[in-house]
């Protein structure tokens, strides 16, 4: 007989998970194309304003249970920028670096096959990021 230990997080992504993105749930990373989609728009941002990021899956994809989001400086691990939840459930910001800098779930129910979120920029940044 084998035993495996995992920690599954129903109710979100611990804060020890901000660094480096990995939940330590036991489960080895996805190595193959995403079967989901981020988007964002406006396709550029203005330091402050506020934008809508979308998440959207694949026909015949299962549906996603948890999640763990942050904007990024490109090229650095720099978490920026905070995210709001205005119209959704399922979700919770988590402190990382400040408060509101990164999303996850608040369950593990099925998500919807597209939600949007919203990310504002720090008002005083103008360099390329990256949703991870």
């Amino acid at each position: 007989m084998a035993v495996q230990n995992s920690n599954a997080y129903p109710s979100g992504a611990p804060t020890s998970a901000c660094g480096d993105m990995t939940p330590g749930h036991g489960f080895s990373s996805q190595t193959s194309v995403s079967p989901y989609t981020i988007s964002v728009s406006p396709a550029f941002y203005q330091p402050g304003q506020q934008m809508n990021v979308t998440i959207s899956r694949n026909a015949n994809t299962p549906a996603l249970k948890g999640i763990l989001l942050q904007a990024r400086l490109t090229g650095t691990d720099e978490i920026i920028g905070t995210w709001s939840l205005e119209g959704t459930t399922g979700f919770q910001t988590l402190a990382c670096n400040g408060a509101n800098s990164a999303v996850t779930h608040t369950n593990n129910d099925d998500k919807p096959a597209t939600f949007q979120l919203n990310w504002t920029p720090p008002d005083d940044n103008g360099d390329d990021i990256y949703v991870t």
